[in-house]
């Protein structure tokens, strides 16, 4: 496997990840509903309960009454939580207007995807994504493998 720090924005990722959890801020990992969003969502709640860090939150949405992906109806929540960083996993590189609100409302936010961006990326604190234009990550990566790192 390859250094992940070859991803433009890991060590940002890395660096707000743990800043987050230095101040014990909210984090909020939300994570696809498939075979590789909630495997990478269950591998951060594992870290976070190794590390013995309990500030964090895990959603998962429902298919049906959720949809893809970040929404108005999660981003409410998620400010009712205190959350402070929203990590994503399988998702969220479509999400230009969620990432917008996310920022308005001084919530950070991580995007860690393996689809393809739209004609607009999201404005995001970091985006680790092998696809996105520009990436120096020489190698498809199913978004499963760069929470390993």
């Amino acid at each position: 496997m390859l250094d992940p720090f070859l991803f433009n924005d890991m060590k940002k990722a890395v660096d707000r990840i743990f800043t987050a959890i230095e101040n014990n801020e909210k984090i909020m990992i939300f994570s696809d509903y498939d075979a590789d969003g909630i495997p990478g969502a269950v591998a951060f709640h594992d870290f976070f309960k190794k590390i013995k860090y309990e500030n964090f939150s895990n959603y998962i949405p429902d298919r049906n009454k959720d949809g893809f992906g970040l929404n108005s109806k999660v981003i409410n929540l998620f400010l009712k939580d205190g959350v402070k960083l929203v990590v994503t996993i399988d998702c969220g590189i479509a999400d230009v207007f969620e990432a917008e609100e996310l920022k308005k409302n001084k919530i950070d936010l991580i995007i860690t995807d393996h689809h393809k961006e739209g004609d607009v990326l999201p404005e995001a604190l970091a985006i680790i994504d092998h696809q996105v234009e520009g990436e120096k990550y020489p190698e498809k990566l199913f978004i499963r493998g760069w929470d390993y790192f």
